[in-house]
């Protein structure tokens, strides 16, 4: 159980922080730092926050914790199929997570960020239980 805890921590933790370059690639700053205060809206009493710069890093860090905990589940539960699972993730975030208004184009960024995310721990997890594989 430590190993996957392990595995879904560390894949969750990169992919979280690298797993949104298509977006930053292709969307504007401000389309970026509005998606990411969106997210924001899970956080209990946050319309009192008012700065937009702490809304972006009070979405950041729910962004942050919602990676660490779909790549744990990934690793502890799943372990297969990441791209299918990074599509289902992806489903859920525009619809139950972060519903709101959202472009065409923003979609399939999001889609693009969302199975490079799920790539990234997939392969992470795989990697990481290899090495602990040998290492043992």
């Amino acid at each position: 159980m430590r190993a996957c805890l392990e595995r879904g921590l560390v894949s969750g933790g990169v992919a979280g922080a690298l797993g949104g370059l298509p977006s930053i690639v292709l969307l504007s700053k401000h389309d970026l730092a509005a998606s990411t205060r969106a997210i924001a809206h899970l956080v209990p009493g946050n319309q009192r926050v008012r700065s937009p710069i702490m809304r972006f890093l009070l979405g950041g860090a729910v962004h942050m914790g919602i990676s660490l905990t779909f790549a744990t589940l990934y690793c502890c539960l799943i372990r297969r199929r990441p791209l299918i699972y990074g599509l289902v993730l992806w489903a859920v975030n525009l619809k139950l997570l972060a519903p709101r208004a959202v472009r065409d184009e923003d979609k399939s960024h999001a889609l693009a960020d969302h199975l490079v995310w799920a790539a990234m721990v997939g392969w992470l997890d795989r990697y990481l239980g290899d090495r602990a594989t040998r290492a043992a």
